[in-house]
């Protein structure tokens, strides 16, 4: 286990905070210099690794534990979700081009599962922080396919 050596820990919320700036470069500059389609895809499945790395990690420590792999399968059933009734999937934004919200709660929940691999933090505190993650993460994922079913209608017109 990561955390059996004594500064294990610390550096691993090193790497993550590391991955996070990296992440959060990487989108500054795609924005500005015209991303594509596909450089957005690629960015939602880096985005669903450094996710699903940092659930499994915790969920070794946490007492949620393998719940907090619904996390990163979320994503997974929500595309089989769109796949399975013919939804429109291509789009990674779905609310009319405007992902703020998404973005929002991605930054939210990837903090707070950083916060998680802060030595010492009180173990209760770190559980709520998780809890509301995932609550966030996965309003998120309903209020999309939400969208998508009302908007299915439309997208069949067009």
């Amino acid at each position: 286990m990561a955390f059996a050596w004594p500064a294990g820990g610390t550096i691993i919320l090193y790497l993550f905070v590391l991955a996070a700036i990296t992440d959060a470069i990487d989108g500054w500059l795609a924005r500005r210099r015209h991303p594509t389609e596909y450089g957005a895809v690629l960015d939602m499945e880096a985005d669903q690794l450094l996710i699903f790395c940092l659930a499994a990690v915790l969920s070794t420590t946490s007492e949620l534990g393998i719940i907090l792999l619904v996390l990163p399968a979320l994503k997974y059933a929500f595309t089989l979700a769109q796949a399975g009734l013919r939804l429109k999937y291509a789009d990674p934004k779905p609310m009319d081009g405007d992902n703020s919200r998404a973005k929002t709660i991605y930054v939210l929940g990837l903090l707070g599962l950083i916060i998680n691999l802060i030595p010492g933090l009180p173990q209760a505190f770190g559980e709520i922080i998780l809890m509301m993650v995932t609550l966030l993460i996965s309003a998120s994922f309903f209020l999309d396919f939400v969208w998508l079913v009302r908007n299915r209608q439309r997208d069949i017109e067009s």
